[in-house]
């Protein structure tokens, strides 16, 4: 491979940089038009788009990434990107070898690239980026950045500690996913007559498969969908928050700030 990172080193220009808890935390910016050769990098590392966007070329597949994003690298997988017209702002965190050796041997970590959309993934990344904390012992830093990382890893699908285990789950589900996330999504009677199961054998191996009911798993994507949106534009949160399907705004506060911790407000400024 022509081009193997080191730990640490990314391309683009480096902003800001911190290491705790066996994660090294690094900021970039990435020129517009840019691009950046096929490469890996000898540790994981998940990348989180602060602004701009690129198209991601990884396993003869294109994908493109904009604000909110959280994308997955695990070690040595070669992948090439090209930056669109305002380049782009990227907040890495690249797991350590001890830690990744440890996470690797409990089975915590994709085998392959994964992609999440804005939502509790990206809360828990941008409470970790450098200068954040400081205040903290190393100690207790180290602790807030493992969990987070933990808490970041969990939302990915098929992670064994957590999202859909989708090596157990019922061959419906993915469909079933797919239609909750709809800004109208199905009853879940009528998504059970689609995957041709008693609605309550449905329910039950949903919550089983993706450990929330179907209509909270509705709610989330509704959320993802909002906190895409308050990156993305600058509309108010109410007109957010309508557009995402949620007719009172106080309820969607509340709704938002249980899912990822942080209010809408709080979390559209991590991104300003």
């Amino acid at each position: 491979m022509e081009h193997l990172l080191e730990h640490g080193y990314f391309f683009g220009t480096p902003t800001a940089r911190q290491v705790a808890g066996g994660v090294t935390l690094t900021e970039g910016r990435y020129a517009p038009h840019a691009r950046l050769p096929p490469h890996a990098h000898r540790t994981p590392y998940l990348c989180v788009v602060l602004g701009g966007d690129f198209e991601e070329r990884a396993a003869g597949r294109r994908a493109s990434c904009g604000p909110g994003m959280v994308v997955f690298h695990p070690a040595d997988e070669e992948h090439a990107n090209r930056m669109g017209h305002a380049g782009a702002r990227c907040f890495n965190l690249e797991l350590g070898l001890e830690l990744a050796a440890r996470l690797e041997a409990g089975e915590v970590l994709p085998a392959h690239r994964v992609m999440l959309p804005a939502g509790r993934a990206t809360a828990l990344a941008l409470a970790l980026r450098p200068g954040r904390g400081a205040e903290e012992s190393p100690a207790l830093a180290a602790l807030a950045v493992e969990d987070a990382l933990l808490g970041i890893l969990a939302e990915l699908p098929g992670s064994p500690v957590g999202g859909i285990e989708m090596g157990r789950a019922p061959r419906w589900l993915v469909r079933a996913t797919e239609r909750l996330r709809a800004p109208d999504p199905p009853t879940v009677t009528a998504l059970a007559l689609e995957a041709g199961v008693h609605p309550v054998y449905f329910a039950r191996a949903f919550r089983a498969a993706t450990r929330v009911a179907p209509s909270a798993f509705a709610v989330r994507a509704r959320l993802e969908r909002a906190s895409a949106a308050l990156l993305a534009s600058e509309a108010s949160i109410s007109a957010v928050a309508h557009g995402a399907g949620f007719t009172d705004h106080s309820h969607f506060c509340r709704q938002f700030r249980r899912a990822f911790g942080v209010s809408p407000s709080v979390y559209r400024a991590g991104f300003r």
